[in-house]
């Protein structure tokens, strides 16, 4: 059986991604509010877990505990995931202390 290699897709991330798996509130207009799991986060944006698809380019309000709500773009979104892309990137500072809370 012939293994067949794709390139791998080029990151065109400016920042460090880092895994976590931190609880978040999300606001859709069309959809409310809702909780997700955040399961990595850079200063210009995140992945979560969402019972819900988004379309790329979607605006939505992502809100941290503790922190003002995060306005937010979708760059893309699969069966479980959401990529988003922040309005305003977070000081290093306040990622370090996000990843740092952690589920219970």
């Amino acid at each position: 059986m012939d293994v067949v290699r794709t390139p791998p897709m080029r990151d065109t991330r400016r920042r460090l991604r880092r895994a976590t798996s931190l609880n978040a509130r999300m606001a859709a207009s069309n959809l409310g509010r809702f909780d997700v799991e955040v399961t990595d986060l850079s200063s210009d944006g995140c992945r979560l877990r969402s019972p819900f698809h988004f379309d790329a380019g979607d605006t939505l309000v992502l809100t941290f505990p503790f922190l003002a709500p995060l306005g937010s773009t979708v760059c893309w979104c699969d069966a479980e995931c959401v990529g988003l892309r922040f309005n305003r990137p977070l000081h290093d500072t306040v990622v370090d202390m996000l990843v740092g809370v952690r589920r219970h």
